[in-house]
Parts: structure tokens; sequence; C-alpha cells
């Protein structure tokens, strides 16, 4: 009665906050829950760590146990890296615990437009998707979590094709491959000041996102500010050669880190 109480409690865990329990089977039989939660902590904080006293495996007819994250990254990594690891003479079987067939779900998106977290969140909430847990990457990929059902809920109601224009299953080994990035714009003409212009140069780099807004009302011409989101992590410091009509102008490009996050 009272390993049934725990197992529940770690299904239901706080209502704000997703839980991410892991199925550990095929257990050596001198492994204990101290054991457990010692050798996935490596991968990430283990919050709790269990192992049934009596029960067996279906599968291997081994010990199997769970344990427990508050970060999806974490649990990400423990399941990429330790599934199939050998450990004494067995080979360990590592997923995401099901309880009443709800299975957490992680799933890497990008964002097709630009729009904060909270916002997104607001916006998936009036649709009835309020608990779905995201998190960013960086540039405008996110990390979707939330239950198997929940995702089916999203996916059917075709919600991706509103905020996201790719997206994946996440197995662990996501990382960031964009920044944003402030293009710094010298010497350049004043007949070809105009959006346009700008976001031509800016996707000469990356993919456009914006003309500073100081830059459009034309406060000042000696410097143009374009935000890109960008795969190039090496310093940007070049000349470059721009055509308005039938004449080129030299120009200098600098960058400085976007401030821009979603």
């Amino acid at each position: 009665m009272i390993n049934k109480q725990r197992n529940k409690n770690r299904e239901l865990g706080s209502k704000n906050q997703p839980l991410f329990i892991l199925f550990i089977d095929n257990l050596s039989k001198g492994v204990d829950q101290g054991w457990l939660r010692k050798t996935f902590n490596n991968y990430g904080v283990v919050k709790d760590a269990f192992i049934p006293s009596c029960k067996r495996s279906k599968r291997t007819g081994s010990k199997f146990g769970f344990v427990r994250y508050d970060c999806h990254v974490s649990a990400g990594v423990t399941i990429s890296t330790s599934n199939g690891l050998w450990v004494s003479d067995k080979k360990l079987f590592v997923k995401e615990a099901s309880f009443g067939r709800v299975a957490y779900r992680n799933v890497v998106a990008k964002l097709y437009k630009l729009i904060s977290i909270n916002d997104l969140k607001v916006q998936m909430a009036g649709m009835g998707l309020d608990n779905i847990d995201i998190k960013a990457i960086g540039g405008r990929s996110v990390i979707l979590t939330c239950s198997s059902r929940e995702m089916e809920k999203l996916i059917e109601e075709k919600c991706f094709q509103r905020w996201f224009y790719e997206s994946k299953s996440w197995n662990g080994q996501a990382a960031c491959t964009e920044r944003f990035v402030w293009l710094c714009c010298y010497g350049m003409p004043l007949n070809g000041w105009s959006n346009n212009f700008f976001k031509s140069i800016g996707e000469s780099w990356g993919s456009f996102i914006s003309t500073d807004e100081s830059t459009m009302k034309m406060s000042s011409f000696a410097e143009a500010k374009i935000l890109i989101a960008t795969n190039i992590f090496k310093e940007i410091d070049e000349w470059i050669i721009v055509e308005v009509g039938e004449k080129s102008y030299c120009g200098g490009l600098g960058y400085k880190l976007g401030n821009r996050a979603i």
C-alpha cells in the first residue's frame, strides 16, 4: 500500500511542473536505490529513485526501478546515454515511464515568427493546451514537453502550423545552432535607405528578423542595425559592396550580440 501511494505521487507531482520519470529495466540483483540515485545522478540531479522490492519486470524477469528528474534535458540525456548500457552482466533498458498510458514527450520546434515564451504559453492555454512546458534553446528554437495525449491534441488541431514551421522528436542530442545578432552597417548609401534594402543585406548572413526602429526613423545615417537569426558563430567583420541603381558603394559590416530573447 505504501509503495502504491509513492508511485502515485511520482505520477501526479505538482500541477504546474511536469515530472520526468524514467523506467530503468534489467537491473542486477545487488542494485539498490542508493546505487540507482548515485549512478543516474551523473546525467542530472536525481530528485527521487525507487526500486519495488517484490516485483520483477515482465520483459526481462529482472529487477526494475524509477528515477525522477525535474529537468527535461537531464531526462533526455539519460535516455540517449544509458539505454543499452551494460552494467555488470546486465544490459539496461531506459525509457520514459508510463503510468496509466500517459508518457511524457519532448519535441524540438522552430518558430516561424518571433513570439515570447510567455505569449506562446498564453495562446496555447487559450486553445486548451495549458500543460505544455516550453523552453528556449537559442535563436528561434524551443523544446516542448508534454504528455503524449497533449502532443497528439497539438498535432491533431494543427496548432503546429500556427506557430512552428519545423519540428522533430527530441532524443537528447539537440543543441543551440542559431543565435540572434545585430548587424551594424556603416557607410550605407542614403538613396538605398529602406527596409527592403536592409533586408537583402540581412538575408546574406542569416534569416532577417527586423530593422532597428531608430534606423527606420532615420535618427542617424552613421549606422544602420539589422536583427538576424544566424548559424554563424564567428565574429562578423567585413567590407561589403552594395549596389543601388547603377552605382556601387563600399560599406562596413560588424555585429553585436542580439538582445532579443524568445
